[in-house]
């Protein structure tokens, strides 16, 4: 299951007295205001939720009636007014309510209004009166989240309402039991009665549209040849019946040319004679640190033949290196501390691709590797069942979820001087470890058909380990 973190809140949403200092430093502008005066905010008072912001020099305004109407210390009308030199660090207010300081005052040619440059005293702002006189707009604010927002929503803002609980996780779903065997057309004498034994098997275990066949003449009729999988998408009778065939056409066939090969409820499901392994066992949780690895004890390779398979299965969500979910390394040697680079490996590569090597233990050109092509992508946290059939010339067999997704081919001879026990890392630095579940091995010592590695797929079910 994916791990979910929660977000940080969003500033823009709310922002608590221990946050408003950030508003330090932002520029802001009193838009309900008619002179649109543009400052920045200097200090914040948390005790009384103040705000005082610095209003910027003005450029030149004229200092004439409406503009700057009062002017401390001068008497009279404002047209009247001293010559400019004289009027330079007077206190003035304007008719908006802003005090300040003239810096500079001049007139720039006879009979034109006077202008000055005010240094505007520090004003502050009730938070609770923000947005009533005029609201307070971020124009540029070092947190560029608080852009054109208004200093109310800030400062004045009921504190968030606690996170969601998160929904407890749903139980996974209970695998469903393993098939059982379906009787084969040659455990009856007659073959009426294994008629009757398929139409009662369709009456029992959902119908027979949907349930899988298999063709078993040695003739091939209308292009369908022996062993070739189809699905029953029409069942008049047994003599008229309509079949889907895997990647052909639809063709109507009698009852008698067909092996029913999986009901359509899954229950059943038609099995070859299965060669039994020599070996099944090991399997667990791995990883993602060397502390905990599944361990295959006992798990020898085959050294009589050079054939065998590998058959398990594994999930994993992780990605970014290699995963060796069944491995051997290089048996230790009597009186030698040295590690050896000999070694067997069936892993996932960093993007979560099947990969199979073997390392002679050469110095140079010793690693031999055989790759999945298309890529496969196995990292998705869900079950899937990887075989691997190695032929006594080298020739290389993957199979992902009972069907055939890459082959390759490396050198007949096997490294030899292998341990009896595989585990889930590399050996030779007991890294690479898998990080996720690896189900029982299965080894044998011949070569398995695509129907037989199908149905021992089917037949093993969903490993199920406890927390």
């Amino acid at each position: 299951r994916p791990i979910y973190f929660e977000p940080e809140p969003d500033p823009v949403e709310f922002l608590d007295l221990s946050n408003v200092a950030r508003c330090v430093g932002a520029r802001v502008k009193q838009s309900s205001a008619p002179d649109y005066r543009v400052g920045k905010i200097i200090r914040v008072e948390h005790g009384t939720l103040e705000v005082t912001v610095q209003w910027w020099d003005t450029t030149y305004d004229p200092l004439e009636v409406g503009e700057l109407a009062y002017v401390d210390g001068t008497p009279g009308d404002p047209a009247e007014i001293p010559i400019p030199e004289e009027l330079e660090g007077l206190r003035v207010r304007s008719q908006y309510g802003r005090t300040g300081v003239v810096r500079k005052a001049i007139r720039r040619r006879r009979g034109e209004p006077l202008l000055v440059i005010v240094r505007w005293d520090p004003h502050p702002f009730q938070a609770g009166s923000l947005g009533q006189d005029g609201a307070l707009e971020f124009v540029r604010s070092p947190d560029l989240r608080l852009v054109s927002k208004s200093i109310r929503e800030y400062i004045i803002s009921e504190p968030p309402p606690p996170p969601p609980t998160p929904p407890e996780p749903e139980p996974e779903e209970e695998p469903p039991p393993p098939p059982e065997r379906m009787r084969s057309m040659n455990d009856f004498e007659e073959l009426n009665d294994y008629l009757k034994y398929v139409e009662d098997m369709f009456k029992k275990h959902g119908g027979a549209n949907g349930a899988r066949v298999m063709y078993m003449e040695d003739v091939p009729y209308a292009g369908i040849h022996k062993g070739m999988l189809g699905t029953i998408k029409q069942y008049v009778n047994r003599d008229e019946l309509q079949v889907k065939w895997d990647d052909f056409e639809k063709r109507w066939v009698n009852l008698r040319r067909l092996q029913i090969y999986e009901t359509a409820d899954k229950a059943f499901l038609y099995i070859e004679d299965l060669p039994d392994p020599i070996y099944c066992d090991g399997g667990g949780r791995s990883g993602p640190g060397n502390d905990v690895v599944a361990n295959f004890e006992g798990a020898a390779l085959p050294r009589r033949c050079k054939c065998f398979v590998l058959m398990t299965k594994i999930r994993t969500k992780y990605a970014g290196r290699n995963q060796h979910f069944v491995a051997w390394g290089s048996a230790p040697t009597p009186g030698s501390m040295a590690v050896a680079r000999r070694s067997v490996d069936f892993r996932l590569s960093a993007t979560g691709n099947l990969e199979y090597g073997e390392h002679t233990g050469a110095m140079a050109g010793g690693w031999r590797q055989a790759t999945c092509t298309p890529r496969l992508t196995l990292c998705d946290n869900k079950w899937h069942s990887v075989t691997l059939v190695r032929q006594d010339t080298g020739f290389i067999w993957f199979y992902c979820d009972g069907e055939l997704v890459g082959q390759g081919c490396l050198t007949a001879d096997l490294p030899p001087g292998l341990t009896d026990s595989a585990k889930s890392y590399r050996w030779s630095k007991k890294d690479s470890v898998f990080a996720g579940d690896v189900g029982p091995l299965r080894i044998f010592d011949q070569e398995l058909s695509i129907q037989q590695v199908r149905a021992y797929e089917k037949l093993a079910g969903t490993p199920r380990f406890s927390d």
